[in-house]
């Protein structure tokens, strides 16, 4: 085996996430995540498209453009309505489109508690009651699964978040007493 931080000349140089979970599927079928009923893969397949079409556009909106709660409500709907039947994850069992949507779904839910985005304030926790009504059962029961998992949960650093959150509301800003806002950008935490 090759050390990652010395890749061979002729290896593949991957960096998109999708790409690269469905590369370790290929390579380790044995993983699951590709599920073996080739309706269900399908399915698994689609919903990773879909998925970018209305989580990911809900949490671009919410917490980079500011966007209001109840504007990205309609995204959080479309992308339950996907979802296969509970319980169980996205397409029955874990496969590809968990793997995948389970970084933004945890970030968005994790996030808006902690009212760090573009959003005003007070957006965030508005959010969290609007899914925890029963229309939204199901997209927070997934959730919940999703959060259980290990692997998932190792991806979430508690600590540095709520360090960020400190820093972000106690760090003087300049800009007409505006509350300071933090953002990551390649890395690094930023004031904006």
């Amino acid at each position: 085996m090759v050390p990652p931080d010395q890749p061979s000349t002729e290896s593949a140089k991957l960096w998109e996430s999708v790409v690269l979970i469905e590369f370790i599927a290929d390579l380790r079928p044995s993983a699951g995540l590709l599920p073996a009923d080739p309706d269900v893969c399908a399915f698994a397949r689609l919903l990773v498209i879909r998925a970018h079409e209305t989580l990911h556009a809900a949490f671009r909106a919410f917490f980079f453009r500011g966007e209001r709660a109840e504007a990205v409500l309609p995204l959080l709907e479309a992308f339950q309505e996907l979802l296969a039947p509970a319980p169980g994850y996205a397409a029955g069992p874990f496969s590809l489109a968990d793997a995948v949507v389970a970084p933004m779904l945890v970030r968005f839910v994790r996030l808006a508690g902690y009212e760090i985005g573009k959003y005003p304030v007070g957006e965030g926790k508005k959010l969290l009651r609007h899914l925890a009504e029963p229309r939204f059962a199901r997209l927070m029961a997934y959730y919940e699964l999703l959060w259980a998992r290990p692997s998932i949960q190792a991806t979430w650093d508690e600590v540095s978040t709520s360090a960020l959150l400190l820093i972000a509301r106690t760090v003087p800003f300049p800009l007409g007493g505006r509350r300071p806002r933090a953002a990551w950008a390649m890395g690094r935490v930023v004031m904006r």
